[in-house]
């Protein structure tokens, strides 16, 4: 019980101190002046969002080495939808998840996973002045493999003008696929983009 009680007890101290982090990188990017400059750091801002999510699901979960995959994609997906949905261009973000048990280095692996696929979708998919909505789904499939799956149905990553960056966020998924031991692959049939992540259980 006593080391149940300190990892819950560190848990909580690096959600805060993750939270401090974002602040702080949220009141840098204020003063950033260059669009590219700045949407990098709207970027990092979301991936700390992102890990402090899940040690918060730990804090108040009833495990402190598991993650209930529903609650924490419902919590991401929420902040996700509150950042990037605006009124002139909404953004509707579906999740249809299972509850599922995973280890907490899976879980911050996946979660920082959907961070990327699910705000790139947002950015780049439809037009800066529209609605656009993004669906995103968690499943266990022949139970061996988690699958899931982030689609859009706009113009797609491939074929914006404005998709561009500094290619951090292409590395950073190439590094998470390998380390959870998975695959992505990008559905050439599905108009717009579906991105298709599997990994063993």
């Amino acid at each position: 019980m006593r080391l149940e009680s300190l990892l819950l007890e560190a848990n909580h101290r690096v959600a805060n101190s993750l939270q401090l982090v974002s602040t702080l990188v949220h009141m840098h990017t204020s003063t950033v002046v260059d669009p590219i400059a700045r949407m990098a750091m709207q970027d990092t801002q979301q991936r700390i969002q992102a890990i402090a999510q899940l040690h918060r699901i730990l804090c108040n979960g009833d495990s402190v080495d598991t993650v209930a995959t529903r609650d924490y994609l419902t919590a991401l997906v929420a902040k996700l939808r509150e950042i990037w949905s605006t009124p002139i261009a909404p953004r509707v973000l579906t999740l249809t998840c299972e509850q599922i048990k995973i280890s907490s280095w899976q879980a911050l692996s996946l979660g920082v996973t959907a961070n990327e696929l699910i705000s790139n979708a947002c950015k780049y998919a439809y037009p800066l002045t529209g609605p656009g909505e993004i669906r995103i789904s968690l499943a266990v499939e022949c139970q061996a493999h988690l699958v899931m799956s982030v689609e859009e149905h706009g113009c797609g990553l491939r074929n914006h003008p404005r998709c561009h960056g500094t290619g951090l966020g292409t590395q950073m998924l190439r590094t998470l696929v390998q380390s959870l031991k998975a695959t992505l692959f990008y559905d050439s049939m599905h108009h717009g983009v579906r991105a298709v992540l599997s990994e063993p259980l």
